[in-house]
């Protein structure tokens, strides 16, 4: 493998890449208010399960993409279709558990196997030939439980779809390996600063619709000062979300991938890690949602709950990528996920203004120490306390 592996030149995110990052928004939107109009157990499972597929389908077209030199025509013309399947299949969340399972679950499968298809057998470095055919074997393995679900009931749909979308997040959590072909990619010269700066702006992206979801709920329901105050206080948390990474935490995560020896598993690690940020972020963007609609309530109840899981879930994402790599200061987010998971069981029988204060009393001196004892640090471990 080692005469065919292509020398990756450093490049800058392009616009089409930006573009096809930009159809997930919609997907973000979506899946928030599939969980606020069917809150529940079921509905989290749901929500589960259509944000695996959706984030399976990114994930492995901004990872080849990333291989690719994506100005070639045919890489561009593939990158548009799959985003073409990926608009539809976005766009039919929030009817794909009723009338439109066949309208998610073709786009998706043709948008994780027609790319993988043609690369297997067109592409000519050997490292991103051999993954296509990996992938393709993934999704072998998953698109009968995906076609079967959506040919079945909405209520027994759901199983079949669980076991699908546990193969795939198998397949992103492992980097689909197939038995007797294993890859070797610490010999392939992959661009991890240009995946890493995809990831970036992927996170960019989701946290500007987190904050403009939350900004609708003042229209949603109305200007009165308790209203405002909610979505401040809510706005608040995101931005403490944003100082969580960006703050400084950034720095030490650049620092890695232009150093790293291991290129590919270092940029895998970002990767399963930008999934539950993402689930995190859902989670924040439904709690939000349901306070400030119910803000006059008594009691926040499960909304509340909603409210301090969303973000621990996305603490705790960041802190995993930082023991991964064996950076230093991830204590201080292992506590803040700590403290706001405490205060998830706490919340609902707290006034829903008095959820969103608690939220940001645990979020603000959280962020801004994480921060302060990031900067000028080492990215790795050996001077963590």
């Amino acid at each position: 493998m080692g005469e065919q592996t292509a020398v990756v030149q450093r490049r800058e995110v392009s616009p089409v890449e930006l573009l096809f990052d930009l159809a997930y928004v919609l997907a973000m939107i979506q899946l928030t208010h599939h969980l606020v109009g069917h809150l529940g157990w079921r509905a989290g499972a749901e929500t589960a399960v259509m944000l695996v597929a959706v984030y399976s389908v990114w994930t492995f077209t901004s990872f080849h993409l990333t291989l690719r030199d994506v100005e070639r025509r045919s890489t561009r013309a593939v990158t548009i279709v799959v985003m073409g399947l990926a608009l539809v299949m976005n766009g039919a969340i929030g009817v794909a558990f009723e009338e439109g399972g066949w309208l998610f679950v073709i786009p998706l499968v043709l948008a994780g196997a027609v790319p993988s298809a043609i690369s297997a057998v067109r592409e000519q470095q050997s490292f991103f030939r051999s993954h296509s055919r990996n992938m393709l074997v993934w999704v072998a393995a998953s698109a009968p439980f995906w076609l079967v679900g959506a040919a079945m009931e909405p209520e027994v749909r759901l199983w079949w779809w669980i076991a699908a979308a546990t193969i795939d997040v198998a397949g992103v959590f492992s980097a689909h390996p197939v038995p007797r072909h294993v890859l070797e990619p610490t010999a392939v010269d992959y661009d991890a600063p240009h995946m890493f700066e995809r990831m970036r702006l992927f996170l960019l992206i989701l946290l500007g619709e987190t904050i403009l979801g939350i900004g609708g709920a003042i229209a949603d329901a109305g200007p009165e000062p308790v209203v405002v105050a909610g979505v401040l206080g809510a706005f608040v948390a995101v931005v403490c979300l944003w100082y969580s990474y960006f703050g400084g935490a950034e720095d030490l995560v650049v620092a890695e991938a232009r150093g790293t020896r291991d290129p590919i598993g270092t940029v895998h690690r970002g990767i399963v890690v930008l999934l539950f940020v993402m689930a995190g972020l859902i989670l924040l963007a439904a709690g939000a949602d349901l306070v400030v609609a119910h803000v006059e309530d008594e009691h926040a109840g499960v909304d509340g709950a909603l409210l301090l899981i969303g973000p621990a879930v996305f603490l705790a994402a960041q802190a995993a990528y930082v023991i991964g790599a064996g950076m230093t200061r991830w204590r201080v987010r292992i506590v803040g996920a700590m403290l706001l998971v405490a205060g998830s069981a706490v919340a609902p029988s707290l006034p829903p203004l008095a959820a969103v204060a608690l939220l940001d009393l645990i979020l603000v001196p959280i962020v801004v120490g994480a921060n302060w004892r990031d900067a000028g640090e080492p990215t790795r471990a050996g001077g963590d306390s």
